[in-house]
């Protein structure tokens, strides 16, 4: 009979990337944001300083654990890297959505301010 083990405090995240990779990663609710990033850059080869990531469009801070950052099992983060020239991919692209916002502002009235 194998032996089973089970971790119950195991949780997967997810990584999307403009790119449209998707990476899964496996973590724990006490590993902070650095250590996702540090996983992430064996996988697809990008350095941990020119990395950002966010959950929806709010940057999670490097010290701070998945817990505090309230990212769960199944949470979907975005990895939006550094450019060549220096400056960083827009999260906007990243986050799902874009084509409903626009169809919304396609079918709304002239007078109607759509934020």
């Amino acid at each position: 009979m194998a032996d089973r083990f089970v971790f119950l405090d195991t949780q997967f995240v997810r990584v999307k990337t403009s790119r449209k990779e998707t990476f899964f990663v496996t973590t724990r609710p006490k590993d902070n944001i650095r250590y996702v990033k540090t996983v992430l850059k064996m996988m697809s080869g990008v350095l941990v300083e020119d990395m950002k990531l966010y959950l929806q469009n709010r940057l999670l801070e490097d010290e701070s654990s998945l817990y505090d950052q309230q990212v769960g099992d199944g949470c979907i983060i975005y990895l939006v890297m550094k450019k060549p020239s220096g400056e960083w991919e827009s999260i906007a692209s990243l986050l799902p959505g874009k084509e409903e916002s626009s169809f919304i502002k396609s079918t709304d009235s002239p007078n109607k301010t759509v934020t």
